[in-house]
């Protein structure tokens, strides 16, 4: 791989900045994830005992917690593992987004069962599985009325019509101030869901955006260089972190200003 290392990316600005990083293919992009990975695991373990993550399901990542699970020496008995979003079905469906990680990922590698923190699908409806979810985040992150959980490592996806997280266009959870969890309800997206609201994502002190595929490409340029507002994943700025937008030369070839090589960044700010 050419282009910046991923402990020069991860020294560079944290506040507010979104950096957008193209690969030439999706193996490369994994590949990358999982040094940048190895480096907020090392730094972060030097300062607190533990490496809070939340993961997101879909395809996009699929590649990534393959190429994970195969990181043996990775300090997994020091991740704690929760999950961005959820579909209300049991786990062991194949819409499942945590059955997707356990698959690809977690029973591949040497973490704690302790450690991994579902949301659970199988209490009485989606209000019922936020609220305790949050209760969940509250004992870990031990947080006090208003406070958010501060998450080492955030992976979102990109959906095809600006999605992000569990968060659709016109939903109200996108601009929620006064929660940390949310349950969503179908309204044409296929499934009730759960999902960790906006304000938390924006928390984290290392947010991720894997964005694959030609079919990627248009949405991606809207958010990119459109600034739409009326998507949602216009609305992810770390308030004080970093945000990575990882993406292959498929998804990156509509954007403005010409060609990246390979493992090439641009600059810009989450703030339209």
């Amino acid at each position: 791989m050419t282009g910046p290392s991923a402990r020069a990316i991860l020294a560079g600005p944290k506040a507010n900045e979104r950096q957008i990083i193209v690969f030439e293919t999706e193996g490369r992009c994994a590949d990358f994830v999982v040094s940048l990975w190895r480096e907020i695991c090392k730094e972060t373990l030097e300062a607190r005992p533990f490496v809070n993550v939340a993961l997101s399901g879909g395809r996009s990542p699929v590649g990534v917690y393959r190429a994970l699970a195969k990181q043996k020496d990775l300090p997994w008995g020091k991740v704690h593992i929760f999950m961005v979003d959820e579909r209300f079905v049991p786990h062991d469906d194949e819409d499942s987004n945590f059955g997707m990680a356990l698959k690809a990922l977690l029973d591949h590698v040497p973490i704690p069962a302790v450690n991994i923190h579902p949301i659970e699908t199988k209490l009485k409806g989606p209000d019922r599985a936020a609220q305790d979810y949050e209760k969940k985040l509250s004992q870990h992150f031990n947080l006090k009325k208003g406070e958010l959980p501060r998450f080492d490592i955030v992976m979102l996806g990109l959906g095809e019509d600006g999605h992000t997280a569990s968060i659709f266009p016109g939903s109200p959870v996108a601009d929620d101030a006064g929660n940390r969890v949310w349950p969503v309800f179908a309204k044409g997206h296929g499934y009730d869901r759960v999902t960790l609201t906006m304000p938390v994502i924006n928390n984290a002190r290392h947010i991720f955006i894997l964005v694959l595929g030609h079919n990627k490409a248009a949405i991606l340029r809207k958010i990119v260089d459109d600034r739409d507002r009326a998507l949602p994943a216009s609305h992810v700025r770390p308030t004080h972190g970093q945000l990575l937008v990882i993406a292959d030369r498929d998804a990156a070839g509509s954007l403005a200003h010409g060609s990246y090589s390979e493992g090439q960044t641009k600059m810009g700010y989450s703030h339209g």
